[in-house]
């Protein structure tokens, strides 16, 4: 007999990092909580955010991919509605 897990909604974070560049988003399930883009890392860029169908772009300098996944997730924490026992 083949046994069924209960149903479950993951949170997934997708991470797409280039040379000069890092695109994220977060789904929970199949829907799109959020998406960014930091762009330019290593010198003065632009981050742009969007949430529910609005986006937010600031420039800012990111000066490398780890500052960068920094930023990334300092702007989860702060905009995605993710239950503090998901994190």
């Amino acid at each position: 007999s083949r046994s069924t897990l209960p149903h479950m909604t993951s949170t997934i974070l997708v991470l797409n990092a280039g040379s000069s560049s890092l695109k994220y988003k977060l789904f929970r399930g199949e829907v799109e909580l959020l998406s960014a883009t930091i762009e330019s890392i290593g010198r003065q860029g632009t981050s742009s955010v969007r949430i529910d169908g609005i986006t937010k772009s600031e420039l800012r300098k990111t000066v490398n991919h780890q500052d960068a996944i920094s930023a990334a997730f300092a702007v989860i924490m702060k905009s995605s509605p993710i239950p503090e026992q998901d994190i």
